[in-house]
């Protein structure tokens, strides 16, 4: 083996490597760094190398059509599986560049076939299944691909990696991520007079790669084992892997001019599965039901309970209700109902909580108007949301741009006419299918676009929430959420409807995690939300304090 390692040394030079890696750096230019397959699991930032196997048998009469399918095309069974295999990864992945590691023999000489030493290297077979191609037009790219890789074989992988500067990185291995190896060496039993020996499987607990496809022909039909990273895959996934790659060999075998489009990964029990039974989503709520009634109900069962806290001030279910209800006679009488859009421009406050409920109520939609904004951006939003009334508090009225034909109403100006006005519920109004708000996007690709929202829809979407997360009468939400954002729509009426406590965050307290966490202590806050750039500060909050 030491005279082989010095003649390859040798025959490598005068330009005779320099050929092969033109090849190489043709091949695989611009090749994708990482074949992203759909996993269990995000990819950990440094590889473990934990892994697992999986086999199938699939029958003889199977590998016997591939082998057919093989001979009629000039090509191998290597090459049949290996096309079929990239297929697979391509449909999995979306990615019409497939690139796969396989295992070379290495000795191409007739000198070294006896020779003792490791003469293995690593060839990157990519292969192109753009057009929807057919089968047959797949083998014929497979066979071009990999017939060009085994004349170009001599450059040592690592050489390869060192020529190609791929991007390095600790989680995934370089130019490849999945490996084909065909097992096809000659099996040769142990014969020892007076000894019967047989094979015992050893199981690896082990995964260099993302998948190693390991198929090998037999007596019996074709083996088909699959090893894979723990880290990334579960056993079932790779279970339903191999019953789609019997799916694609079972087609394939039987028309090799099937266009990959119309190639099928699911069998009839797994399409019904997937197609039928996980779409059977339908589920009892109170589908006749506005948001605001949901609550008015709740209001009648505990009408003394707390209903809403707002740093010293609070309200009970009844008190809320009452309040909501004069101030919704009273956007009745000034031509609120179905369809109409209000403006709510306020600070989070309990006025805020009586002014979105009262909206509701009048059977109108509200149209959440951030303080904070630009006032072109809320002039557009009053213009572009056709709103003729907006609701504020007393500081904020000059926030509101002046637009023609659109009044402005200080709520908390207004304490002497509504007192005179009923505490009842009031009739009619919005239905199911009535809108209930109007919240806009942020603009961030182009201009701002409304996002309309009827009463059915959150009621069903309460309902799940209450189904999965069960909020109970002891339960205390915290309010944090801008109101210009859709999980506020969820802050404010899941606990209204449930009997449990709402605590409204001071304006501005949603980006101070120490403000955060005192509050939560507090008031016994057990349930919030937080985007994941905000719950790390907060952690950390809590940890210090």
């Amino acid at each position: 083996y030491a005279d082989y390692a010095l003649w390859q040394r040798e025959h490598l030079r005068d330009g005779v490597l320099e050929g092969e890696l033109a090849y190489w750096r043709e091949r695989l230019a611009d090749a994708p760094a990482l074949l992203e397959l759909p996993t269990d699991h995000p990819r950990p930032a440094v590889q473990t190398f934990r892994g697992a196997n999986e086999r199938i048998e699939l029958p003889l009469e199977l590998l016997e059509r591939l082998q057919a399918l093989g001979r009629s095309e000039g090509a191998t069974l290597y090459m049949v599986l290996l096309g079929a295999f990239q297929v697979l990864l391509s449909k999995y992945s979306g990615s019409e560049d497939i690139v796969v590691g396989s295992p070379v023999a290495g000795r191409t000489r007739k000198e070294i076939e006896e020779t003792i030493g490791f003469f293995v290297n690593t060839l990157v077979l990519r292969t192109d299944l753009g057009g929807d191609p057919s089968f047959r037009e797949v083998l014929r790219r497979v066979r071009e691909a990999t017939l060009g890789a085994y004349e170009h074989q001599e450059v040592p992988f690592e050489r390869l990696v060192a020529e190609l500067q791929p991007e390095r990185s600790l989680s995934h291995s370089p130019l490849f991520q999945v490996m084909f190896a065909l097992q096809n060496a000659v099996e040769r039993g142990v014969a020892l007079p007076g000894l019967e020996a047989s094979e015992v499987g050893a199981e690896l607990a082990s995964a260099k790669f993302d998948l190693s496809l390991m198929p090998k022909a037999t007596a019996q039909g074709l083996r088909v084992g699959l090893n894979y990273s723990t880290d990334l895959f579960e056993r079932g996934t790779v279970v339903r892997m191999l019953g789609h790659l019997a799916r694609v060999l079972e087609q394939v075998a039987a028309d090799a001019d099937v266009r990959l489009s119309r190639l099928e990964l699911l069998g009839d029990a797994e399409r019904a599965l997937v197609l039928e039974a996980w779409n059977r989503t339908e589920a009892e709520y109170p589908a006749d039901r506005c948001i605001h009634e949901l609550f008015e109900a709740q209001a009648a069962r505990m009408p003394d309970a707390v209903a809403v806290r707002f740093e010293e001030e609070s309200l009970t279910y009844r008190e809320l209700n009452a309040r909501a209800n004069r101030l919704a006679h009273h956007l009745r009488g000034r031509g609120v109902g179905p369809e109409v859009r209000v403006g709510v421009l306020m600070e989070r406050s309990v006025e805020m909580v009586v002014s979105l409920l009262a909206v509701l109520k009048a059977g109108g939609a509200y149209v959440p108007l951030d303080p904070g904004l630009p006032a072109e951006r809320l002039a557009y939003m009053l213009d572009d949301g056709a709103v003729p009334l907006v609701l504020v508090q007393a500081a904020q009225r000059g926030a509101v741009p002046a637009r023609e034909g659109v009044e402005v109403l200080a709520v908390d100006a207004l304490a002497e006419r509504l007192a005179a006005e009923p505490a009842e519920n009031p009739a009619g109004g919005a239905g199911p299918d009535s809108l209930a708000y109007v919240i806009y996007t942020s603009g961030s690709t182009g201009r701002p676009k409304g996002v309309m929202n009827a009463h059915r829809g959150v009621v069903n979407r309460l309902a799940w929430m209450q189904a999965h997360f069960r909020l109970g009468a002891d339960d205390v939400v915290l309010q944090k959420t801008p109101f210009g954002f859709d999980v506020s729509v969820w802050e404010f009426f899941w606990p209204l409807q449930q009997g449990a406590r709402l605590v409204m965050a001071r304006p501005d307290g949603h980006r101070d995690p120490a403000y955060l966490r005192d509050v939560v202590e507090r008031e016994g806050v057990t349930t919030l939300h937080f985007v994941p750039s905000m719950l790390q500060p907060f952690v950390e909050a809590v940890e210090a304090g």
